[in-house]
């Protein structure tokens, strides 16, 4: 299958990877660079998809199944969703959401390279989608935009020029908007993950 594929090229590559112990599907590379990686026809023929561990760890807890409609409120790039589409065989009905157009385009790039067809892209205002979606998914990802603090150097004078806090306030009063937006959305019993 598709795995075997994959660890035949990496091999013959001489690229070192690990499946991961408790995320299926998942392999660890270690000493090679992103742009190593996109050289590969894996990665070129969508079989393949790059992201950090940590960005594959919100869907686990959303205890996903088959046929159930899920909304990743904030998807650009699709990762999440990617995994979602993943994790239930494409099988549920996921909508990807991002407003931001430029943004929108590398997730629907991604959405028809990955060949998941379960992933439908749309650029709603996610702060509206509970107003109109009322009580409408059995699972939402809410992976909110954030200041990007975490990423701070803290001896770098140009990571800190873009820190504000400004910038903060605002984020939080978007944070509070899309999560009682997506807590909306949700149907009674249904599972939401805010990350």
């Amino acid at each position: 299958g598709n795995q075997n594929e994959v660890m035949e090229e990496l091999m013959k590559e001489k690229i070192k990877a690990v499946n991961h112990s408790i995320i299926k599907n998942a392999f660890i590379v270690k000493d090679k660079k992103e742009s190593d990686l996109r050289k590969l026809e894996v990665y070129k023929y969508g079989k393949i998809y790059i992201q950090n561990i940590s960005s594959m760890l919100p869907p686990l807890f959303l205890d996903l199944k088959e046929e159930q409609v899920i909304l990743d409120m904030c998807a650009a790039p699709g990762g999440k969703s990617l995994y979602m589409a993943d994790l239930t065989n494409n099988k549920a009905i996921i909508m990807a959401n991002d407003v931001n157009e430029i943004r929108r385009e590398r997730l629907n790039y991604n959405i028809e390279k990955q060949g998941a067809s379960s992933i439908i892209a749309f650029g709603s205002d996610g702060c509206t989608i509970g107003k109109r979606l009322n009580m409408y998914f059995d699972r939402i990802l809410l992976d909110a935009p954030c200041t990007g603090e975490g990423t701070l150097k803290i001896n770098s004078s140009k990571s800190l020029s873009s820190w504000s806090k400004r910038k903060i306030e605002l984020s939080s009063r978007l944070q509070k908007r899309l999560f009682d937006s997506a807590y909306n959305a949700l149907k009674p019993g249904g599972i939401m993950v805010y990350s």
